[in-house]
C-alpha cells in the first residue's frame, strides 16, 4: 500500500505572527506543550523537584512562588511506586492538603518500553479508557523506561525521543523526563541527539554546605522562550505520623545567601593556595572553582558577584588583563 502524501500549509508572515503564545504549565519554567528533561547527579534531588512540581500542577498551587496552570498528571515510576509513598504523605503533612484525587493524578508502578510503539500506544489506550487525559506526564527515569539502549547512540537516543514525541503528540501533554548526568557531574548522560530534541533541559544539582540542605536548578535550554535564573529550593526534612520522615521541596530564599558565601570562601581558598604567586584571571578562577567540584560556573558566578567588590580583592593588569589576588 502507497503511503499517503502529506499535505504542507503555507503559512504567510501574518499567519506566524497569529499564532498562539507560548503557555505555560509553570511560569518561566515548563512550557506547554514540551519535551523537558530534568537531570543530574544520582541522589541530587531530582524526584523530590519532579514531584513537587507534578503535585503542584495537579492541585493548580503555586511551585516555589510561580504560577502555575492547573492540569491533570500521570506519573510513570518507572523505578518503582513504594519510594513515592512516604514522599506524597510528607507533602501533604506538610502543605495540609488531601491527597489528588484521580481525576487530578494517576500513577504507573511499571516501566513501560518507550522505544516500542505498540507499549506507547497500550498506554495511551489506558489513559483513553479512563478518560484520562494529562497536562504533564513525568517518566522517572529514561534508563529505566530505556532498557537494553545505548544512550550514546543516536540512533537508540532518537528511537527513545520519538516515543516521547508520540506521547506528547497524542496528548497534547509535556513530557518531563528525569535523567541521570554523566559521572563528572556536568552535562546530560547520553548521545547529544537528547539535547537537540528537548524543548527544555533543566540541570538539578545538590546544595552542599547549608544546615537546610537543598537544590538549585538552572536552565541549561529553553528553545522559544527566555531561560529562567537559577530557581534555588530547600528540602526540609518532615517527620511523619505513625513514624518515618521525608524530604519536601520548599522555597529556597533563606539558603541564597549562605550557599554564596560557603563559594565565596571558596574562591578566596583558591586565591590564598592555588594562586597566590602568580593571582588569576576571571576565566582561570571560574576553571579552577568548577575542577576542585566546589560547585558550577553559576554558583561561582552568583559568588562572584558578591565577592569581587570587596577591599580585600586586588585587581592588577597583566598582557591588557584584568588579574585577580588576595591582598
Amino acid at each position: 500500500m502507497t503511503a499517503p502524501v502529506p499535505a504542507f500549509d503555507l503559512l504567510d508572515a501574518g499567519q506566524v505572527e497569529a499564532l498562539p503564545d507560548l503557555q505555560w504549565l509553570v511560569a518561566g519554567v515548563l512550557p506547554a506543550p514540551a519535551f523537558a528533561v530534568l537531570y543530574g547527579e544520582p541522589g541530587c534531588g531530582k524526584t523530590f523537584t519532579a514531584l513537587s512540581m507534578a503535585l503542584a500542577i495537579a492541585s493548580g498551587s503555586p511551585w516555589l512562588g510561580r504560577e502555575v496552570h492547573r492540569a491533570p498528571v500521570l506519573y510513570i515510576a518507572a523505578e518503582g511506586v513504594l519510594g513515592l509513598k512516604l514522599r506524597l504523605r510528607a507533602h501533604r503533612a506538610k502543605h495540609g492538603v488531601p491527597p489528588p484525587n484521580d481525576a487530578e493524578m494517576r500513577f504507573i508502578a511499571s516501566a513501560i518500553e518507550i522505544m516500542k510503539p505498540d507499549q506507547v500506544a497500550a498506554l495511551l489506550a489506558a489513559m483513553e479508557t479512563r478518560a484520562f487525559r494529562p497536562g504533564l506526564i513525568v517518566i522517572d527515569t529514561l534508563a529505566r523506561v530505556a532498557l537494553g539502549a545505548d544512550e550514546n547512540s543516536a540512533s537508540d537516543m532518537g528511537r527513545i525521543v520519538e516515543g516521547f514525541d508520540m506521547l506528547k503528540r497524542e496528548t497534547g501533554a509535556t513530557v518531563l523526563a528525569i535523567h541521570h548526568s554523566r559521572k563528572d557531574g556536568g552535562a546530560e548522560r547520553g548521545s547529544s541527539a537528547l539535547r537537540g530534541a528537548a524543548d527544555v533541559m533543566i540541570r538539578c544539582e545538590s546544595v552542599v554546605g547549608v544546615t537546610c540542605g537543598g537544590v538549585t536548578l538552572e536552565c541549561a535550554k529553553m528553545k522559544d522562550g527566555e531561560a529562567f535564573g537559577t530557581v534555588l529550593a530547600t528540602l526540609e526534612s518532615v517527620t511523619l505520623d505513625g513514624g518515618g520522615t521525608s524530604l519536601v521541596l520548599g522555597p529556597g530564599e533563606n539558603i541564597g545567601a549562605a550557599l554564596r558565601g560557603i563559594a565565596g570562601k571558596q574562591i578566596v581558598e583558591l586565591l590564598r593556595t592555588q594562586f597566590a604567586e602568580t593571582g588569576a584571571t576571571h576565566a582561570e578562577l571560574k576553571a579552577a572553582f568548577v575542577t576542585a567540584e566546589f560547585g558550577s560556573a553559576s554558583s561561582f558566578d552568583r559568588a562572584w558577584r558578591d565577592l569581587k567588590g570587596e577591599e580585600r580583592i586586588l585587581v592588577s593588569e597583566l598582557n591588557k588583563r584584568k588579574v585577580f589576588s588576595l591582598k
